[in-house]
């Protein structure tokens, strides 16, 4: 929040920009949210979604407990801008986006990039780290993941009664479309 502190005020004077918040534990990233709140973006993206870092903290895209206390803190930290959880595809999307509507977020966004994927260099047999983190894992994005998210928002939209905000592989007018 640090470096963008300056630029807040500019960037919500379009009722364009919605701001994509993350952090360490759950009391920061309310921490950030109340100090965002008062600049009228028009939504706030909670990015609890990263496959790079899911391993590394507790598999949160399995888990109810942590997606109901993300939002029941924020919301409960007073913070008015609606917020919408960014979730990864999971064989627990619906059961973990049903409980991000129950704990009442306004939205849900999905989905983030797959993974953890891996890709390495075929001449040293090294990990590449374009993918994200050390060791050469991280998130696939861009086209691959379009059929994925396509799938995955499908079937949310057969289980919840919040608006979808469906990101991940979209290249062209068509698959907006789809």
């Amino acid at each position: 929040i640090a470096y963008w502190r300056p630029y807040l005020e500019r960037l919500a004077a379009s009722g364009r920009v919605i701001m994509s918040v993350s952090g360490r534990d759950i009391a920061g990233c309310a921490q950030v949210c109340q100090e965002m709140d008062g600049f009228g973006f028009p939504l706030f993206e909670i990015n609890i979604s990263c496959a790079h870092s899911n391993e590394a903290h507790g598999f949160i895209t399995r888990n109810q407990e942590h997606i109901k206390g993300v939002v029941e803190t924020i919301k409960g930290a007073g913070v008015k801008t609606p917020i919408a959880l960014k979730l990864g595809h999971s064989d627990f999307i619906v059961p973990l986006a049903f409980a991000a509507q129950e704990a009442g977020a306004d939205a849900i966004v999905a989905i983030n990039a797959y993974g953890p994927v891996l890709d390495f260099d075929i001449t040293s047999g090294k990990p590449e780290l374009t993918l994200g983190i050390a060791g050469g894992k991280g998130g696939l994005s861009g086209r691959p993941i379009f059929n994925i998210t396509l799938t995955d928002v499908a079937e949310l939209s057969r289980h919840l009664t919040i608006p979808i905000i469906a990101s991940g592989g979209v290249t062209n007018a068509e698959d907006v479309i789809k």
